[in-house]
């Protein structure tokens, strides 16, 4: 589907949003990969890189995890932590199984504070089966800084409408 970096699919139409809402009065229970019922606090998959990303490398370091799926995608949760004395040169990407690639988050040479540690969510997936191996690529685009890619973690959020 289309999807803008910068407005996601776009403005809502209120009207129509409650119309096509009252069609499709019922949802799935949201079903979580992995399932919230694991010890650590946020419920992601963790995986440990521990691995220098190629300086002033645009093709950077890429990991691969892989899902089990089956349900339509809502959102997909990544979690990036990276150890780096100027992040503004870092970007990240992360592609499914189906091709589809999207940006994480891109660098920006006015952030010069150090490592990275967040969850980002993305919708660019919706309505994707997320079944198969998923590719998160990790890059530094500007030479003179070397980081550490230390950690990522991973959740996939998923439903589907019922027709009533």
């Amino acid at each position: 589907q289309w999807h803008s970096p910068g407005s996601g699919f776009g403005m809502i139409h209120a009207g129509r949003f409650i119309a096509l809402a009252q069609r499709h009065p019922k949802i799935s229970p949201l079903i979580l990969e992995p399932a919230r019922d694991r010890d650590d606090v946020l419920g992601l998959m963790p995986a440990k890189v521990e691995a220098d990303i190629p300086d002033g490398d645009l093709a950077g370091l890429t990991r691969t995890f892989t899902v089990a799926g089956g349900v339509p995608l809502e959102e997909v949760e990544i979690s990036l932590e990276i150890r780096h004395r100027d992040r503004g040169q870092l970007s990240a990407w992360l592609q499914s199984p189906s091709g589809t690639r999207r940006e994480l988050f891109s660098g920006h040479f006015q952030d010069q504070k150090a490592d990275l540690s967040w969850i980002f969510v993305t919708h660019a997936f919706w309505g994707e089966d997320p079944k198969g191996e998923w590719k998160i690529t990790v890059a530094d685009g500007v030479e003179g800084e070397t980081g550490q890619w230390t950690t990522f973690g991973w959740r996939m959020r998923m439903g589907r409408l019922i027709d009533p």
